[in-house]
């Protein structure tokens, strides 16, 4: 199960996925 966004990790949700990306 993926993790909410956090910016303690830097990664933030990928539009129209549950997959979490890092921002580019």
């Amino acid at each position: 199960m993926p993790v909410p966004p956090s910016t303690a990790t830097g990664l933030e949700p990928r539009l129209g996925t549950t997959t979490f990306v890092p921002p580019l």
